[in-house]
């Protein structure tokens, strides 16, 4: 009935199936964050520092006892000792003084306003509108009504009221047309 020797290769014909562990792969994932989160902080505080490495403009609005409203630029490395842009025709009241550091976008300043800014690597460029003067404070030269000034210690650059550019058209809402 039972042959033996029958059973003994049939049952060697059939493995054993491992057990399969269906459970949450907690110590790969583990690994990989162990792994990624040292890379991304190496990478993020490097471009920071690429970013913030020389720093920002510092600008200083003063009043004179004339008057006379004086833009002092500083920069630790492009102007350590300042660059001055006097305001000799301008004689406006009500201004204040005031130092500003152009470290974060959209930031006040006592007088004068800002058309543009670019703050992605420090200094960045900066253009101003003070007094219907355009001044752009960018890190290769100094733009005053669009003429270019090289950057030189204790310089005083005096603009002219001749060389304002003229004001910019108001911006008209674009309507469409109902048929």
């Amino acid at each position: 009935m039972d042959d033996p020797a029958q059973e003994g290769p049939a049952k060697a014909s059939v493995p054993e199936r491992p057990s399969v562990d269906m459970g949450f792969p907690f110590r790969p994932i583990f690994l990989f964050f162990l792994v990624l989160v040292p890379c991304y902080l190496m990478i993020f505080l490097g471009v920071e520092h690429w970013r913030n490495r020389q720093g920002p403009w510092i600008l200083t609005f003063t009043i004179e006892a004339t008057g006379v409203p004086v833009l002092r630029v500083q920069h630790s490395l492009i102007v350590p000792s300042g660059v001055e842009i006097r305001f000799a025709d301008e004689h406006p009241s009500g201004l204040t003084n005031g130092s500003v550091t152009l470290s974060r976008p959209l930031q006040v300043l006592p007088w004068g306003e800002r058309i543009s800014e670019d703050l992605m690597a420090f200094p960045g460029v900066e253009t101003l509108n003070l007094f219907g003067h355009e001044v752009e404070l960018a890190p290769r030269v100094l733009v005053v009504n669009r003429h270019e000034i090289p950057w030189g210690s204790q310089a005083v650059v005096i603009p002219k009221t001749s060389e304002k550019l003229p004001p910019l058209p108001a911006a008209t809402p674009k309507t469409r047309k109902v048929y």
